[in-house]
This record gives C-alpha cells, sequence and structure tokens, in this order.
C-alpha cells in the first residue's frame, strides 16, 4: 500500500476543465444564438426567462442540450417570474439531471451531474449548477431560505462542482453602487459553509466602473457607466487548480436591450486523487472512455444470396455438435444452457460468414509537389493572419502569418481593409491550389496510360498521350 501510494505522489497531476457563459439577458434567442456560437462554450446559463413556455427550440439545440426551469409566479396578482435555462455542449456527456426538492429553489436553480473528459483520457463527474438568485433573500417570501437551502445542496454533493448565473450579490462596497446588504452577508456565509471559491477574487482591482455585470439605473446620468458587480461563478474549492472569469465585452458578445453584461469563465479541478478499492465501485471518476457501439454483421450483398444457406448449415451442424437439439428444458438452468449455446453459435457463425464492416480510415495523402506544398503552407499562413485581425491582434499565430498582415495592412486603404485583402489573396490562393492538383492529376493519368499502353504493346506512342 505504500508503494502504491508512493508511485501516485509521483504521477503528474490529471485534471479536468469546464468552460461558462452566464447571462442575465431576459433571453434574446436570436442575439443569444449569435454569442454561443462564437465563443463555443462547453455550458451556458441564461437567467430570468420569466415564461412557463419552452424555448429550447429556439436556442441553439443542434449544438447543445437543453434544459430549462420555467418560471413560477411569485403572487396570484404577479406575472410569472424568474425562469433559468442551462445548455451542455453535446460532446459532454450528462449522466442525470437533479430533482430540485426546495420550494425556494423552484424556477431559479437547475442542477445537472456531467461527466468532464481529463487530461489522462478518463472521465470524472462535476456537477453543474446554474443559478438566478433573488435580489431580497431577507424577505418573507418563498426565497427567505434560498442560500440555506442552496448551501444544503451544496454540502451534500460529493464531487467537484460549479455554480454559475445571476447571483444577485456583491462581496464587498467597491463591487455595488448602493443596497445589497442581505444579500451579500447570505452570499458571504454561503462561500464559507461549502468551503466555495468566487472567481472574482482572482481579480483585486476589478471595480463597479470597468467590471459591472449589471448596469446601475442612474449610471446613464453620470460622465462614466458604472453597476455592480453580481454575475458570478463559484467553485468547490479543496480541489481546484486554476480559473479564470473576465467580462464579455467585445463586439461578439454585445446582446441588444439588457442591462447586464455576461460573465465567462473557465475552472480546472485536478483528478489525480487516490480512491480506495470500496470507492472505485461506488463513483463513476475511474473509467476510460471506449466505443458507443461494436459493429454489426455485415448484410450480404444481392450476389451473395448464398451465405444464408451456408449459414443455416454450419448453425445446424454446430447445434448437432454440440447436442443442443436433444436439451430438454426442464428448469432455469437448462434454459440458460440453452439460450446460452444457441446465441453463441448464431453470433460467432454470423460474424465468420457475413463479415463485419471496417472503421472508416482516411487516408494521410502525402504532397509531394512542391509548389502544391507551398501553396497549402501559404493558405495556412494567411488563415493565421485573418484569425489575427478577427480578433483584434489578440491570437497569437506564427511570424509568417503575421508578414502577411502587415504586408495586407501596408496596402490597405479605407475602400479596401485588410481583412478583404487577406480574403482575397486565400480565394486566389485556393484557385491556384485547384490548378496545380488539376495539372498534376492530369500528368499522372497521362503517365499511367502511357505505361498501361507500353505494357500491352511494348512500344510509346504519343497519340495516345497528348499531355506527354
Amino acid at each position: 500500500m505504500l508503494l502504491q501510494t508512493t508511485h501516485a505522489s509521483m504521477l503528474p497531476p490529471t485534471t479536468s476543465t469546464l468552460s461558462i457563459y452566464a447571462l442575465n439577458a431576459n433571453v434574446k434567442q436570436n442575439s443569444i444564438n449569435l454569442v454561443v456560437k462564437a465563443r463555443n462554450p462547453q455550458s451556458f446559463v441564461l437567467g430570468e426567462t420569466k415564461t412557463k413556455s419552452k424555448l429550447s427550440s429556439s436556442l441553439p439545440y443542434h449544438g447543445y442540450d437543453i434544459y430549462e426551469e420555467a418560471g413560477e409566479q411569485d403572487q396570484p396578482h404577479h406575472p410569472v417570474k424568474w425562469g433559468i435555462v442551462v445548455g451542455v455542449r453535446k460532446d459532454i456527456q450528462i449522466s442525470r439531471r437533479l430533482n430540485i426538492k426546495y420550494r425556494s429553489l423552484k424556477g431559479r436553480v437547475i442542477v445537472l451531474d456531467l461527466v468532464l473528459p481529463s487530461s489522462d483520457g478518463r472521465c470524472y463527474p462535476h456537477r453543474l449548477i446554474g443559478v438566478y438568485a433573488p435580489w431580497n433573500p431577507g424577505d418573507d417570501g418563498i426565497s427567505h431560505s434560498f442560500w440555506t437551502d442552496l448551501t444544503d445542496l451544496c454540502k451534500t454533493t460529493t464531487t467537484a462542482w460549479t455554480l454559475a448565473g445571476d447571483l444577485n450579490a456583491t462581496v464587498s462596497s467597491f463591487e455595488k453602487t448602493s443596497g445589497g446588504v442581505f444579500a451579500q452577508a447570505q452570499f458571504l456565509q454561503f462561500l464559507v459553509d461549502t468551503n466555495a471559491y468566487d472567481l472574482w477574487t482572482n481579480y483585486p482591482d476589478r471595480s463597479k466602473r470597468s467590471d459591472w455585470t449589471c448596469r446601475g439605473h442612474y449610471s446613464n446620468d453620470g460622465p462614466i457607466p458604472e453597476g455592480s458587480i453580481i454575475d458570478r461563478i463559484v467553485t468547490s474549492r479543496s480541489t481546484l487548480t486554476d480559473s479564470e472569469i473576465l467580462v464579455a465585452n467585445h463586439y461578439d458578445d454585445r446582446v441588444p436591450f439588457t442591462d447586464h453584461r455576461a460573465v465567462v469563465g473557465r475552472v480546472t479541478h485536478i483528478t489525480s486523487t487516490i480512491i480506495s478499492q470500496e470507492n472505485v465501485l461506488d463513483h463513476a471518476d475511474n473509467f476510460i472512455r471506449q466505443s458507443s457501439n461494436k459493429p454489426c454483421v455485415k448484410f450480404p450483398w444481392k450476389n451473395e444470396k448464398d451465405k444464408y444457406q451456408i449459414f443455416a448449415d454450419v448453425v445446424d451442424d454446430l447445434i448437432k455438435t454440440n447436442e443442443l437439439d436433444k436439451l430438454i428444458i426442464t428448469n432455469d438452468e437448462t434454459f440458460l444452457k440453452l439460450y446460452s449455446g444457441l446465441s453463441t453459435i448464431i453470433t460467432t457463425t454470423a460474424a465468420k460468414i457475413f463479415g463485419k464492416p471496417k472503421p472508416y480510415t482516411r487516408n494521410k495523402e502525402t504532397i509531394t509537389n512542391r509548389l502544391i506544398q507551398s501553396t497549402v503552407s501559404n493558405i495556412r499562413h494567411v488563415g493565421g493572419a485573418i484569425r489575427f485581425e478577427k480578433s483584434d491582434g489578440v491570437a497569437h499565430v506564427s511570424q509568417k502569418a503575421m508578414k502577411h498582415h502587415s504586408d495586407a495592412l501596408e496596402n490597405s486603404s479605407p475602400s479596401n481593409s485588410v481583412l478583404y485583402l487577406l480574403t482575397k489573396n486565400r480565394k486566389i490562393l485556393h484557385k491556384q491550389l485547384f490548378s496545380e492538383r488539376a495539372g498534376n492529376y492530369c500528368k499522372s493519368e497521362a503517365l499511367r496510360q502511357t505505361k498501361d499502353y507500353r505494357c500491352s504493346n511494348g512500344k510509346l506512342d504519343k497519340k495516345t498521350c497528348p499531355e506527354l
């Protein structure tokens, strides 16, 4: 046991990462779809839907699994309030959605147990909690016990967890314009009781002017708009190794007609912990991903109908050889013996006679033509320059890509932008590539035809190959 522990401590740590996009947008479907498509996060949280109808058909359901918690009616004379939506990218496995039993969390919380891939090729569980918290948790309404019930939910979670959304709470005076005393006190107590880590702690210089996520009601009257930092991402502290959070303020993230700005975050948890033999059977955090389905038996072609008779004859012979035709079913033991014997004979015989399809493997073509190699390389470098231009100079690209970008910058004008010149250059290169590949194919095909003619006649006649 000591040797196993020492060996495990020497191994490099294994981690799993989850990226999140969270916004209280009052659900502007078209704008949200554009933002999610541009950022492509592993998960997103949308708060304040204010509806009981389903929104999944209007959201990017082709790339995400959408889960909704419909809004609730706070009082008989009030309209539907709250409501929350959580989307998880379809390449992330979802083991289950937890049923919410707390009345204070209805319409405000969605809990999903995810299975995240890790750096060692395995999968580990992670709980994602989408939240739209009340702004006045100290009142006497339904939301009075919101933070208490949410604390119980997080404390009973046995895996790493992450909570994201509009929490309607701050931790200090430099994060808010006014008010929110009760929410701040309860949120701070929640962090202590659950041993959680608020990702905004990574940035001690944050302020309500530059990093606000909810604009103040009267901030437009002043010289600089300001608001409160109430949209947050919180995660369990014990296994956290790295994290980041920022306000989405890029032109691709613009969602009109909302007083909120989205937050984008990422959490990385360590997963290489020593697990006892008893816990291995109780946790789904130690299995290796495998192919979803084994290949099925091939269906014979029309010219292979004789295989059916061959299959039937072989199965009959094996049944007689194993004397399964003489076996009489009298109890469960004889039934299972006959069932397993027939199943083995049928499946193995079908695989031998009919065969199974081989998985498709794409052959990687080796480019030997130097001109084609150069053109393909230039296309990739121009693509890097385009990516650098679209990212406002943030993306990391190669030196050759930067050279293409600087050349386009020198030749740019008000009528021909840098992006236009780079895109035009890439189109020209693609046309050159097509032309070179077509010419290379014609030459090789002509040579093949000439070789075939020479092999059959022993002479070379160029009339059969005009390209030569």
